[in-house]
């Protein structure tokens, strides 16, 4: 089941992930699922985007910014690869 995001919601990385750079490609170690999951690039930048600071318009707002090709439905992009994040035990939404 998704996760609904708002705006203010605040995603930081569970403690239980490793993440190590292959040639084009982040791979995150899930220990706690016993599970890898490949990130592209842009897939990695929202990772890190992932921060404990950074709210999910705040996120949203990066990539708009630094991704040249941006398509028009960004906003549903972002929430359903954050959902899936969440899902599988990559990050989670901040408490307080």
């Amino acid at each position: 089941m998704d996760t609904i995001l708002t705006d203010e919601a605040v995603l930081i990385p569970t403690t239980w992930c490793v993440v190590r750079e292959q040639e084009e490609e982040f791979l995150i170690y899930n220990r706690k699922t016993d599970e890898l999951h490949l990130l592209p690039p842009t897939g990695y930048l929202t990772f890190r985007l992932c921060n404990g600071v950074n709210t999910v318009a705040d996120i949203e707002k990066q990539l708009a910014s630094e991704l040249s090709d941006c398509s028009s439905n960004l906003r549903s992009i972002l929430h359903d690869f954050l959902n899936k994040l969440i899902v599988r035990g990559i990050v989670e939404v901040e408490d307080g």
